[in-house]
């Protein structure tokens, strides 16, 4: 079982998978998350949840249909529930190891090894 943490510092959360920084929601990240939802259209598929910014933009993008996020740690979704609403459908793999038949217009890789 995964240890999920979440850290504040000065209005930002950082989110430490393990002991290892994950993901944070800097403007940066914000902005980043942005515009790869701008450029989504279709059925999209997103490798990680994080704090769900990019599903957030994606959900205002009216050229996306539909949002599936795959998660490798159901320990990241129990935490953002408690800050509101998980949004979009929710499979809970490995990415790599994910056996899905269905096709998708953009996949998104929200992935990036050793940010930290």
């Amino acid at each position: 079982m995964a240890e999920v943490e979440i850290l504040y510092h000065k209005n930002h959360r950082f989110m430490f998978i393990d002991g290892y920084l994950w993901m944070w929601d800097t403007p940066q990240e914000t902005r980043l998350q942005e515009n790869l939802a701008k450029n989504a259209f279709g059925d999209v598929l997103v490798a990680g949840y994080g704090f769900g910014i990019l599903q957030k933009f994606l959900l205002e993008n009216p050229k996306v249909n539909s949002i599936t996020t795959v998660e490798k740690y159901r320990q990241v979704i129990d935490k953002m529930k408690k800050f509101g609403k998980v949004r979009g459908n929710i499979i809970i793999s490995d990415f790599y190891d994910l056996h899905e038949n269905r096709k998708f217009d953009c996949i998104i890789g929200d992935i990036v090894p050793e940010i930290d």
